[in-house]
């Protein structure tokens, strides 16, 4: 037995992320929908915008990991991919750990028609959200948070006690790299 969405008022594009558990995500920004829920708060969370103010104010709790790739903003608003959404529904799916263990939060924010770096935020969110990891998919989104570091391993960076792993992103995995993908998995798993 599971939850229907259609009783979700999810907009289209955000109804593949709830199914795959990422429902404290979408969780109500408002105490009062629901008797006895909460929502953390933060006084450094009011100064974040749309994306982030709705992800982390729906977050349960402290995460064990993030999850972030450079077109992430896009998959949460106007422009989602369906390969993208698809893939790391499978991956979360197939990892079936806990909704609250981890987060995709955006490390870069759409201004029509671009994608800009936002990593201030980025990082000013790993600094409340607490994660033992930080997972990085995709070249684009390691050069955003490390500009200038020319790594080309994937793998795990610690920096200020939190286990940076760099892996290959969506645009790597898809259609079926089945190396990169390989490498994603035996990574995660390990986790």
């Amino acid at each position: 037995m599971g939850l229907d969405l259609k009783d979700v008022d999810l907009e289209p594009g955000l109804k593949g992320w709830y199914r795959s558990g990422l429902c404290y995500f979408f969780r109500s920004q408002n105490p009062q929908d629901k008797p006895g829920a909460s929502v953390p708060q933060s006084p450094s969370a009011a100064a974040f915008p749309e994306p982030w103010s709705r992800i982390f104010n729906s977050r349960k709790a402290e995460c064990t990991s993030v999850w972030t790739y450079w077109q992430l903003p896009l998959d949460l608003g106007p422009q989602p991919s369906a390969e993208r959404k698809r893939l790391f529904q499978k991956i979360v799916s197939a990892l079936n750990w806990p909704p609250e263990h981890l987060v995709f939060w955006p490390l870069s924010a759409f201004h029509p028609p671009d994608l800009l770096s936002r990593t201030d935020l980025f990082r000013q969110g790993i600094q409340l959200l607490k994660p033992l990891y930080v997972l990085v998919f995709g070249d684009q989104a390691i050069e955003a948070l490390f500009p200038g570091d020319k790594r080309t391993a994937y793998g795990l960076f610690k920096m200020d006690q939190i286990d940076y792993i760099f892996l290959p992103g969506a645009e790597d995995m898809l259609p079926d790299n089945k190396n990169a993908k390989r490498i994603v998995w035996n990574t995660l798993k390990k986790l």
